[in-house]
């Protein structure tokens, strides 16, 4: 997807955030018609933007079915005040309506959300009107003919070419396919809106233009998991090593799976002049067969893990309790695996199959996620953001799978933190370890208030969260009391609480069993250690001998 010839023209309405300008939005005024197949759009709003709101989750665009239109990143521009959505690269559809859409996730810098979810309609332009004027005509690297016999599609030459006007004006253009070639001259009518206007058409090799297209060539080319590919560059070749390093940087930066299932790649380039044929080979964790596998696989077992009559939280706990139960760590570490497709066909991974397969089938039900990368106990390591009622959570599906593997058993120590509640032991920067990535969204809420609030005590059970309360939080200080009031008043059989010491499990065993003792009631402890929180906790688990 690129700007067509440059050109970026600004959306009739502007976004507000919360503070002032309430009543500012009335849909119906900034509707477009008429909208060029390859029209990038400008938002402007009235405060700097957080980049890290901004995504193809929180701004996209909707077709007439209110299906979302594949596209690459929307991106916030040097001021911080605009944010560009450029069109799909094969342009939207000739005639068809869309909706674009500014979700209220998008917050300034400041963290003020917009007031309200805007959406503007436009429709596309029939074919027509696409072919008025003179530079205008090219939409979509495709030149439109419309003449009595109907509508022609002439592909331009791999080389450039221009167009010569019956009036002598010659404007060049630029392609990267030939299927057509034009025998001499051809006079042909356009019809348009104002009346007709004949010209000639010449297609001419002008290889002093730089190729275009070149770059989408190679995000093809790797969207497919082509190993070997080559293509054609024409132009300027120096520092070409430095553009197409910086161009597949760009490819793996806007497609996040992609860049996760990438492994390395090497470049062979040939060529004197103007004219160079790159040649590349690229290294990827799956196949291309093995990638459609896991998008088909991904979709039978949601069909089967997921109920219509589920919130977005329930989901998210439904894909994470699949993939901790169905998976195992790969404790002999083979890089090889590293990928969903193993995952699924072998039953074991390693960190990057996990979150990729976590990424597959939470973007599938719509609920926006990330691909993070970073450290964890002085490891490269990778998980996930998702985001619940527009807020980001962490998820490491990794870290709740046991080591060594105990079926059946599911853990929710990194079970959607916030930031400050996973930075005990998880680290990371912008751009990720390799430094191409997206930046990364603040994860700032607190999930257990979020339930709390909910009043949604059977899924802070579930996921073992009422042990962060007060009622279930002991130390030293109100272990004694503690355990009267469970053991001597209550008679409780069995129970389970968190303690906070800096003690080892060892000496924190022994200091509750002294403590029991000191009841003159006898019983055995479970313990294990809570990675929930920044303290040393362990969660203890008393059977009571009465």
């Amino acid at each position: 997807m690129k700007f067509l010839r440059g050109y970026v023209s600004i959306i009739l309405f502007a976004a507000f955030f919360l503070f002032g300008a309430i009543n500012a939005f009335a849909e119906s005024p900034w509707d477009k018609k008429d909208v060029d197949p390859n029209h990038p759009f400008t938002i402007t709003f009235n405060q700097k933007v957080d980049p890290r709101s901004v995504n193809t989750h929180t701004i996209y665009v909707l077709d007439e079915n209110g299906r979302r239109v594949e596209g690459k990143e929307p991106k916030v521009s040097n001021d911080g005040y605009k944010v560009i959505v450029e069109a799909p690269a094969s342009g939207y559809s000739y005639g068809s309506s869309y909706i674009l859409v500014v979700a209220k996730d998008v917050v300034s810098e400041k963290q003020q959300p917009l007031n309200k979810e805007i959406r503007m309609n436009f429709t596309i332009q029939e074919i027509h009107k696409t072919i008025t004027g003179k530079v205008n005509n090219i939409a979509a690297n495709t030149i439109e003919i419309q003449d009595a016999n109907g509508i022609v599609s002439l592909p331009l030459n791999s080389n450039a070419t221009y167009y010569l006007l019956q009036n002598g004006e010659k404007t060049t253009i630029s392609n990267s396919e030939f299927i057509e070639k034009l025998n001499h001259h051809s006079t042909v009518t356009y019809e348009n809106h104002n009346g007709k206007e004949s010209f000639t058409l010449q297609v001419s090799s002008n290889p002093s233009t730089p190729s275009d297209g070149w770059k989408e060539q190679i995000e093809k080319a790797m969207l497919e998991r082509q190993t070997k590919f080559s293509i054609q560059y024409v132009g300027d070749l120096s520092k070409l090593e430095e553009k197409v390093i910086k161009a597949l940087d760009e490819i793996l930066a806007e497609n996040e799976y992609l860049n996760y299932d990438f492994k390395g790649y090497s470049l062979d380039m040939s060529g004197s002049g103007n004219e160079a044929t790159i040649d590349f080979k690229v290294n990827y964790y799956q196949t291309k067969e093995q990638a459609e596998y896991v998008e088909k696989r991904v979709k039978e077992i949601l069909a089967d893990i997921i109920d219509p009559s589920m919130n977005d939280h329930e989901k998210v706990k439904a894909v994470h309790d699949y993939v901790v139960t169905h998976i195992a760590y790969d404790e002999s570490l083979n890089q090889a695996v590293n990928a969903p497709y193993f995952a699924l066909t072998n039953g074991k991974t390693l960190c990057n199959g996990y979150a990729m397969l976590v990424y597959l089938m939470l973007d599938e039900l719509d609920i926006p996620v990330r691909l993070i990368s970073g450290e964890s106990h002085g490891n490269g390591h990778a998980w996930n953001l998702v985001q619940l009622d527009g807020k980001w959570y962490h998820l490491d599906a990794t870290w709740d799978d046991p080591i060594p593997d105990q079926p059946g058993r599911v853990m929710y120590h990194y079970y959607l933190l916030s930031d400050s509640e996973i930075r005990h032991d998880h680290s990371w920067k912008d751009g990720g370890l390799n430094g191409r990535e997206q930046p990364y969204p603040a994860a700032n809420t607190n999930y257990l208030e979020v339930l709390m609030e909910r009043g949604d005590m059977e899924l802070i059970e579930s996921l073992g969260l009422q042990y962060l309360t007060p009622d279930y939080t002991v130390d030293e200080t109100n272990l004694a009391q503690f355990l009267n009031e469970k053991i001597l008043n209550n008679k409780e059989n069995r129970f389970t609480f968190r303690f906070v010491t800096n003690q080892s499990i060892d000496n924190t065993a022994h200091l509750i069993r002294a403590a029991i003792r000191e009841l003159g009631i006898g019983g055995s402890l479970e313990l294990m250690e809570y990675s929930r929180t920044q303290e040393k906790d362990y969660l203890v688990t008393v059977n009571v001998f009465y």
